[in-house]
């Protein structure tokens, strides 16, 4: 097995045992066009997946050195217990593809019952000693389809309507699909998907029966689940974790809910790349969703509402990012602490999203940016650490068709400022096109808002811009503002002159360093002149 560093163990059988684990795992009904680029993938993924058992080993032997295992390590602990698990079913899945091609290349084993990507999975009435290739003999579990038996891209799972499982253990990915063909588990209804010809439209329901148990795809990509309720964790993991570059996921119109145990998470993203469409997510004890460690995620007509017990809506933290695209907050039952709350440089878009209780930040760096609010064209809100800014198109002046209001925070200063630029606003009017040798004049008028008692001083308002200071280079010199607001109600000219030494944009901003009340602020007019 080149390529692998992990110690794979070879068990010794005659054709009659690689026959049977064939069966076992499902490859003798396999195409054999689609079971070859496992022999590729399967390594591949060991290698992945044994260098984070490694690390997990490391960090292992840190806390017994330490002597106290803190809730982390326990969750390592547990990591490594199911990776190591993972890395040994696919390295047994590797030998039995491996030996069941050589058996049909060397016309040992001749298989008729070849199958395409169809199965069928019945959780009240099926079982997992049947073929699972037609509703006859439709397998009983899910783990049956996932981590049983070998996946290839394009496999399809139709599981029947209103019917559900409860898992004693956690259940595990494999395989992964392509940017061509997901690998699909298909919740059946009464329209588009009904095999069982049943006409109901109610969900199958996966339930961890509040065990310390999830589902775990872990390194494992291009997956879609529809129509899928998955409930009940008790584990630190929620409901669904997704981990170890799980990328390219897609969750529709799934339903994440009731875990009140362990973290209290309906779903879980960490270094993951992870899509939820229509999906609910409710009465999950502590949040609906959340993301962290560069997680990445994009929810599109979802649901975030509180149940009976959900306390924060959407969660990300420690460098991740998500888009939010026409979602509701709250709007059935209110959340109990916050609709959205960041923390640790997070980044999250909400675009003509619902929402009832003002968005959170935690510390510095993270930055909340909301488009279309409430249905309503061009209404655009940001919220920093160190304050809001947001679109106005009542206050302005001159020609301009808007303005920007920025009210800071307690958390602003000229040392923490916040600052309005290219990436706060889709309206951005402040990159100035400049011509090589032509002296510029480029002034930004600013008024103030609310009832400051001492006007912010120039060094914590002002306008900046960066231009090309070089005939060739693309170097860059600031020049910023030294006027500054003296009356409430007046536009102030806040003007800089420079002349560029190469045609090109100067690059402007608004830097705001100053807080002294609530609801003191100033406006800036939405062009340049």
């Amino acid at each position: 097995m080149a390529g692998m560093e992990y110690p794979i163990i070879i068990p010794v059988l005659d054709w009659a045992g690689w026959n049977s684990k064939s069966a076992y795992r499902g490859v003798d009904k396999k195409y054999l066009d689609l079971l070859e680029p496992l022999l590729f993938d399967y390594p591949a993924k060991i290698d992945r997946l044994y260098k984070r058992l490694l690390e997990l080993e490391e960090q292992y032997e840190v806390f017994i050195k330490n002597g106290k295992l803190k809730q982390k390590d326990l969750e390592d602990v547990d990591e490594y217990i199911f990776l190591k698990i993972k890395i040994d079913r696919l390295a047994d899945k590797y030998l039995t593809v491996q030996k069941e091609k050589e058996g049909r290349d060397l016309g040992i084993f001749k298989r008729t019952e070849l199958h395409h990507t169809d199965y069928f999975i019945d959780l009240d009435a099926g079982n997992d000693a049947n073929t699972g290739l037609s509703i006859a003999q439709s397998w009983l579990t899910l783990a049956k389809y996932t981590t049983t038996t070998a996946r290839t891209a394009g496999d399809r799972a139709f599981v029947r309507a209103n019917t559900s499982e409860v898992m004693g253990a956690s259940l595990a990915f494999d395989e992964d699909g392509n940017q061509d063909n997901l690998i699909q588990i298909i919740g059946c209804d009464s329209v588009i998907n009904d095999p069982w010809t049943d006409g109901s439209d109610v969900k199958p329901t996966l339930s961890f029966g509040d065990g310390n148990f999830s589902a775990i795809p872990a390194g494992d990509s291009f997956w879609k689940i529809s129509r899928l309720g998955i409930k009940e964790s008790g584990s630190n993991n929620g409901n669904i974790y997704f981990s170890g570059n799980s990328n390219y996921w897609h969750l529709y119109q799934c339903e994440l809910y009731d875990c009140s145990g362990g973290s209290g998470v309906g779903s879980k993203i960490l270094q993951s790349l992870v899509t939820y469409e229509e999906c609910a997510f409710l009465n999950n004890i502590n949040v609906n969703l959340s993301v962290s460690y560069g997680g990445k995620a994009k929810a599109i007509k979802c649901t975030f509402d509180k149940g009976t017990a959900t306390s924060i809506g959407l969660r990300v933290d420690y460098n991740a990012e998500v888009e939010c695209v026409e979602c509701d907050f709250s709007q059935t039952t209110l959340h109990s602490g916050f609709d959205v709350q960041i923390d640790d440089t997070a980044v999250v878009w909400l675009r003509a999203c619902k929402y009832e209780i003002a968005p959170n930040i935690q510390i510095p760096g993270g930055a909340i940016f909301m488009e279309d609010t409430d249905g309503v064209y061009g209404a655009f809100l940001a919220t920093y650490y160190q304050g809001t800014i947001e679109l106005d198109t009542t206050v302005k002046t001159g020609a301009a068709t808007f303005s920007i209001k920025i009210l800071p925070n307690a958390n602003c200063g000229i040392n923490n400022p916040i600052t309005l630029d290219n990436q706060s606003i889709i309206k951005f009017p402040f990159n100035i096109q400049c011509t090589t040798d032509i002296e510029k004049t480029i002034t930004v008028k600013i008024r103030a808002v609310g009832t400051w008692g001492t006007y912010p001083t120039a060094a914590e308002l002002y306008i900046e811009f960066l231009y090309l200071n070089h005939a060739v280079n693309a170097t860059r010199t600031s020049i910023k503002s030294t006027q500054v607001l003296s009356h409430a109600s007046d536009w102030v000219d806040f003007t800089v002159t420079f002349t560029p030494l190469q045609t090109g944009i100067a690059y402007g901003r608004v830097v705001m360093g100053a807080y002294e009340d609530v609801g003191d602020g100033i406006y800036t007019n939405g062009e340049a002149t």
